[in-house]
C-alpha cells in the first residue's frame, strides 16, 4: 500500500487523485514506531567505507605537502573560478592584481 504525504491528507477528497489511498495512522502506532526507531541498534559501518574515509582524510594532507605553493595556488584559483564563475585575475586586499 502506498503512503501519502501529510499534504494529501489535508486536501479534500474531491481534489485528491482517485488512486490515492489515505492511511490514517493511530497516534499510539506512530508513538510506538518512533520509540522503536530510537531504540534500534545502529548498523555496523561498512569496513570498506571506513577505510575509504580514513584514506581520504590522510590523502588530503599528504597531497597538500607534496604540492608546491604555486601549484596549490593554481588549484585554488581554478576552484574559485569554477565555483563563482569568473575568469578575471584575482586581486589582493589592496585591489591590485595578484601575480
Amino acid at each position: 500500500m502506498r503512503r501519502v504525504s501529510p499534504v494529501a491528507l489535508l486536501s479534500p477528497p474531491s481534489q485528491r487523485s482517485p488512486n490515492t489511498k489515505v492511511i490514517v495512522m493511530d497516534l499510539n502506532v506512530r508513538a510506538f514506531r518512533t520509540v522503536q526507531a530510537a531504540l534500534e541498534e545502529p548498523s555496523s559501518p561498512d569496513p570498506r567505507k571506513e577505510a575509504s574515509r580514513k584514506g581520504g582524510i590522510a590523502g588530503g594532507k599528504s597531497r597538500a605537502r607534496a604540492l608546491s605553493k604555486s601549484r596549490r595556488k593554481e588549484i585554488a584559483l581554478a576552484g574559485s573560478s569554477a565555483r563563482w564563475g569568473h575568469n578575471a585575475p584575482a586581486k589582493n586586499s589592496q585591489g591590485k592584481e595578484r601575480q
